[in-house]
Formats: C-alpha cells, structure tokens, sequence
C-alpha cells in the first residue's frame, strides 16, 4: 500500500489498479487514516489526465510477461513529463525470497509450521522478545498474480534500457527475505539493519532491487512507443501502478 503512507507526507499520488477488491481495501485505509479515498481507482495508468513527474511500480513488472512488459513500459514513457522519473522495486528472481517461498509454499513446510502450531509460538516468542514489533501492518496485495518474469539487476536495467529509459540509480533491498526470514529475523532491528547494509552492499545477489530511471532517446524506443499506442485494442492494461501529477504541489499531512 504505497498510496497511503505518500499522502501521509503530503504528496499528490493517485493509485490505480486492476483488482476491485485490493482498491476497496486501500480506499477503507484511506478513510479510516482521514484521507480522500478517491486518492485510489480501478483504473489505467492510461486514463489519467496529463503528464505525471513519476510513476512508481513497485512489484508490478515481474507479473507481466514479455509483450504486457513492453507495452507497459512505453506507456509510462509516454506519460511521464520531461524529467520524470520512474521507481521501480522488483524482486531478484533467482534470489533468496524465490528459493524461500518455493520451501515455504511450493514444498508445503509453512503449512505443516501452521498446523504444528510452530509459526505460533514462534512470533509469540518473537513478540516477547522485541517488545511487541509489528511488522506490515497491511497486506502488500489481497490479490493473487503469479510472477511472469524472473529479473536479475542486469536483466533489468537491460529491460528498462530496452525500452527507452536511463537508470540514475540502483541498489539492492535486503540480502535475505522470505516467510522464513520475515518469522526469526523481522522485528531484531539490528539484524534488520544488517540485512539492509548486506543487500545494499552485495547488490546483484540482493533479495529484490531499486530502480530509478528517466526516459532518454534509445533505439527501439519508437518501436515501444507503437506499441503503446496499440496496446488498447490488444487489451494490455496496468496494474498496481502510483502517480504523481506533474502539477502536484506537496502539501501538509493530513489525518491522524
């Protein structure tokens, strides 16, 4: 939920998704935190008015596949303002988050922890120990979209230079994450810290990895941007996507 905690600050973001459910849920955060909840809509990142100064996607890219991911992205080319710039957060495919959700999910031993009662005791224990930490207080989705692409840092700043755009910036997450981390490591702010600093450090084997990028002339940008303009009448649409409005100013925090 990255609408919520951006209006919070004060900024001007819109929200817009695919899913009916995940935007009911968001605009009830929005209402409960004092919000305007038309902040969030079922909608295109299309069919918003004017240029934006940046698009975030954050773990939207790996549920595309291959002709849905370029046509997306030539999309938020063609929307962002002159020096815009696009955040993107996608997880490492080959990382340590995919090899944990395969043990925990795909081998069943979350499930068997659950019925055993063992990822019970263990955040009560954990809850003991770290003085009541929370952590994601909110779902990051209410809907399920399996990952259609598996990125590697190079495999993505080669995609995102495919399709006309320039990284600034890059760097990795965390080193480790995962229903296995998040149930020991999560709420041991130093070991926190320290993953951080191991994911930052050791970038490509990081668990997911940060983006900035801003449009720039590239070969095969016009080919994209076709693309785009096409997408509509092949049904391409995108999900999960936050905005800014170029004409945004930052504002004080409003709610609680």
């Amino acid at each position: 939920m990255i609408t919520l905690p951006l209006r919070l600050s004060g900024y001007d973001v819109v929200g817009v998704d695919l899913d009916p459910a995940s935007v009911d849920y968001g605009k009830r955060l929005l209402a409960e935190a004092g919000l305007d909840d038309g902040a969030l809509a079922v909608a295109d990142l299309r069919d918003l008015a004017g240029e934006l100064d940046a698009v975030i996607a954050s773990e939207v890219l790996e549920h595309l596949s291959d002709p849905e991911l370029d046509r997306a992205l030539a999309s938020i080319r063609a929307k962002l303002a002159p020096g815009g710039r696009l955040l993107v957060t996608v997880p490492n495919g080959y990382g340590w988050f995919e090899l944990e959700s395969l043990l925990w999910f795909g081998a069943r031993i979350g499930w068997t922890l659950e019925v055993l009662r063992i990822v019970a005791a263990l955040r009560w224990l954990k809850g003991q120990l770290t003085g009541g930490y929370i952590d994601a207080a909110h779902p990051s989705t209410v809907a399920h979209s399996p990952h259609a692409q598996r990125f590697t840092l190079r495999s993505i700043r080669a995609r995102l230079d495919a399709a006309g755009f320039a990284v600034a910036e890059a760097e990795g997450s965390v080193l480790i994450a995962g229903p296995f981390s998040n149930l020991l490591l999560t709420g041991f702010e130093r070991l926190m810290a320290l993953n951080a600093r191991l994911g930052r450090r050791l970038a490509p084997v990081a668990a997911g990895f940060y983006l900035v990028a801003t449009p720039s002339p590239q070969p095969g940008a016009e080919r994209l941007a076709q693309a785009s303009r096409t997408s509509r009448n092949e049904g391409t649409t995108l999900r999960g996507m936050s905005s800014r409005s170029r004409s945004s100013r930052r504002s004080p925090p409003q709610g609680v």
